[in-house]
C-alpha cells in the first residue's frame, strides 16, 4: 500500500515542478521580450533625436535665417566722420603778358596772393587750399595775342583748356587798351580772370574777387555747411530753384498753340542748334541730355484764369502771378513729363488766341509790371509769345527771344551761378570756371548725399538683422563706398573733373542700394512675433524629446556596466 501512494505522488509532484519551470521560463521570456521593446524603444528615441538634431534643427535654421551678404560697415563709419572737415586743392596758373617783369616780382605776387587766398580757407566744411603757378606769356602767345580781333577770341585762345586749372592772365598796357581793360576796377570774367597792371597790384581785392565772384566759394561752402547740419528741416533757398541732380536729364520744348491755323510751324531744330548745344555740348562730358520738341494744338491753360487790361492805347491780357502755379499744373499731365524716369526740365511756348498776352507780376499795376516769360523752380519755364511782337507777318514761329530765355532758366536750373561782369561782353556758352564751381558744389553735395545715404542703409541694417542683403546690393554699396574715397582723394589733389565723376557714381550707386527693391520683399517680423510662431510647433515635438534624453543616457549607462 505505501508504495502504491508513494507512485500515485509522484506524476503530481512532477507536474508542478514542469508548471513552475514554464512560469519561470515564461517569466524569463517575457523579460526578455520587455528589454527587447525597451531596447527598441531606446533606439527609436535616439533616432528622433538624432533626426531632430541633425535634420530638423539645421532645416528650421535655413529656412528661418535671411542672407547677408557682407559690407563694408567701418569704411562707411570712416567716411561720415570725414564729412566735418574735406579737403580741396584749387589749382590756378597766372600768366603775365609785361615781358619786362622780373622772376623776383613774380615771385613776390605769387607769395602775396597765395597768402590772401588761403586767408580764412580753414573752416568746417569745405577746407579750400589754393596752389597758386606763375609765368611770363611766351612770346608766340605775346604774338597772338597783338593780332585777336577781340577779347573773346583771345581768351579762348590763351587760356588754359585744362577745366583742373583755373587762369589769371595780366594784360599789360599795350594789350589792356588794344582790349580796354583800363580802370583799376575793371574785372573781365570769362574762361580767365582778366586784369591790367594797376588792378594787379591789389592782390586782396583780387584774391576776394576770385574767391567770392568769380568762383562762388563762399556761397558753395555756406550750402555745404547747411547741408551738412542734420538738425536742419528746411532746404536752403537754391535747393528750392535747382533741379535735383542726376546724371542724365530731359529737356523738352513744347509750343503750345490755340491759333494753328495762322502759325504752323515754329523754327525749335535751328534755335536748338543755336543756343542749347553749345551749352550741352560743354557739359556733357559730366552729365547726359536728352533734347526733344512738341506742339499741342488747341491747348491752353484755361482761359478761365486770364484777365484784361483795358486801355485806349495799349489794351492787353495778362496772366496773374498768384495763378502760375495753377496753370503750371493743368498742363504739366499733357506735356509727358512723367514717361521718363530721368530729372526734365520743360520749357513752354505758349501762343494764346487772346491777344497781346503778358504776364503781370503786380495785378494792381499790370501795365508797369508785364512780361513775357517767368521761370518755375525745379521745373522749367514758361514764355508767353506774342506775334505781333516777336513775329508779326510771318507764319513761321521765330522762337529765338523764347529760347535765349530759356537758356537762362535751363542754366540757373541746373545750379550755375554765372559771373557778371563790370562790362557787356557778348556770350554764347558757359565759361570754364562756372563749369568748375559747378562741378565743385555739385561733387560735395553727392559726396554728402552718398554718404548720408550709405550711413542710413548701414544703420537700418544694423537694427533690422532679419533684413536680407543681397550680393547685388552689397556690390552698389562696396562701388559707392570705393567712389567717394576716390572722389575724396582726388579732389584733395585738384583734380575736379575727376572728382565729380566719381562722386556721381557713388551717389548712383548708393541711391541704387538704398532704394533696392529687394529689401522689402519680405515682411521683418519681431523677434517675439517670431517665436510666437515657432513655438507652438517646436513644443510638442521638441519636449518629449528632451525629456527622453535622460532615459537614453540611464540605458547607455546600464549597456556599458554590463560590458564591464
Amino acid at each position: 500500500m505505501a508504495e502504491t501512494e508513494a507512485t500515485s505522488d509522484s506524476p503530481q509532484t512532477n507536474n508542478q515542478q514542469l508548471n513552475e519551470e514554464e512560469s519561470e521560463i515564461d517569466k524569463v521570456n517575457k523579460q526578455n521580450e520587455n528589454k527587447k521593446l525597451h531596447d527598441l524603444l531606446m533606439f527609436n528615441t535616439i533616432y528622433y533625436i538624432l533626426v531632430f538634431v541633425i535634420v530638423g534643427l539645421p532645416i528650421w535654421f535655413f529656412t528661418t535665417s535671411t542672407y547677408r551678404a557682407s559690407l563694408p560697415f567701418d569704411s562707411i563709419d570712416k567716411l561720415t566722420e570725414s564729412l566735418q572737415k574735406i579737403d580741396f586743392k584749387i589749382q590756378v596758373e597766372l600768366i603775365h603778358f609785361n615781358k619786362d617783369i622780373s622772376q623776383d616780382n613774380l615771385s613776390k605776387i605769387r607769395d602775396e596772393l597765395l597768402r590772401n587766398l588761403n586767408k580764412n580757407s580753414k573752416q568746417k566744411g569745405l577746407v579750400l587750399n589754393f596752389d597758386l603757378k606763375t609765368r611770363k606769356a611766351t612770346s608766340d602767345e605775346y604774338n597772338s595775342a597783338l593780332g585777336f580781333r577781340d577779347i573773346q577770341t583771345f581768351d579762348e585762345n590763351i587760356a588754359n583748356k585744362n577745366l583742373n586749372i583755373l587762369n589769371l592772365i595780366v594784360l599789360d598796357s599795350d594789350l589792356s587798351k588794344k582790349y580796354e581793360i583800363l580802370d583799376n576796377s575793371e574785372f573781365l570774367f570769362l574762361n580767365s580772370l582778366l586784369l591790367n597792371e594797376i588792378n594787379i597790384k591789389n592782390l586782396e581785392k583780387i584774391a576776394e574777387y576770385l574767391k567770392k565772384q568769380y568762383l562762388h566759394l563762399e556761397k558753395i561752402n555756406e550750402e555745404y555747411r547747411l547741408k551738412l547740419d542734420t538738425e536742419r528741416r528746411l532746404p536752403s533757398k537754391k535747393d528750392l530753384k535747382v533741379v535735383n541732380f542726376d546724371s542724365e536729364y530731359e529737356i523738352t520744348f513744347s509750343l503750345i498753340n490755340e491759333i494753328p491755323e495762322k502759325y504752323s510751324n515754329w523754327n525749335i531744330d535751328e534755335c536748338i542748334r543755336s543756343y542749347f548745344l553749345k551749352v550741352t555740348d560743354q557739359l556733357s562730358q559730366f552729365v547726359n541730355f536728352s533734347i526733344k520738341a512738341q506742339t499741342l494744338l488747341y491747348s491752353d491753360f484755361g482761359s478761365y484764369s486770364l484777365s484784361s487790361y483795358k486801355s485806349d492805347n495799349d489794351p492787353f491780357f495778362y496772366l496773374k502771378q498768384t495763378d502760375l502755379s495753377i496753370m503750371t499744373n493743368y498742363i504739366e499731365s499733357r506735356l509727358g513729363s512723367r514717361i521718363s524716369d530721368s530729372s526734365a526740365f520743360e520749357f513752354v511756348t505758349y501762343i494764346s488766341a487772346k491777344q497781346p498776352l503778358y504776364v503781370a507780376t503786380n495785378s494792381q499795376n499790370p501795365q508797369e509790371t508785364k512780361s513775357v516769360s517767368f521761370m518755375v523752380p525745379r521745373w522749367g519755364g514758361i514764355y508767353v509769345y506774342n506775334p505781333q511782337d516777336d513775329n508779326p507777318e510771318d507764319s513761321t514761329i521765330k522762337v529765338d527771344k523764347a529760347m535765349k530765355t530759356f537758356l537762362t532758366h535751363f542754366i540757373t536750373l541746373m545750379g550755375i551761378d554765372l559771373n557778371k561782369n563790370s562790362k557787356t561782353v557778348p556770350r554764347s556758352r558757359i565759361y570754364s570756371p562756372e563749369i568748375y564751381g559747378y562741378l565743385l558744389e555739385k561733387t560735395l553735395e553727392n559726396q554728402l548725399n552718398s554718404i548720408n545715404t550709405l550711413r542710413s542703409l548701414s544703420l537700418l541694417l544694423t537694427r533690422i538683422n532679419s533684413m536680407v542683403i543681397e550680393d547685388d546690393i552689397a556690390e552698389q554699396v562696396k562701388i559707392a563706398v570705393e567712389s567717394v574715397e576716390k572722389s575724396l582723394e582726388l579732389g584733395s589733389d585738384g583734380r575736379i573733373s575727376e572728382a565729380f565723376l566719381n562722386s556721381k557714381t557713388a551717389f548712383i550707386s548708393s541711391e541704387r542700394a538704398f532704394f533696392d527693391k529687394s529689401l522689402l520683399e519680405k515682411l521683418y517680423f519681431p523677434e517675439d512675433q517670431r517665436f510666437a510662431i515657432y513655438i507652438p510647433l517646436f513644443i510638442p515635438v521638441g519636449i518629449p524629446l528632451v525629456l527622453s534624453i535622460k532615459s537614453v543616457m540611464a540605458w547607455i549607462k546600464s549597456k556599458k556596466e554590463k560590458k564591464d
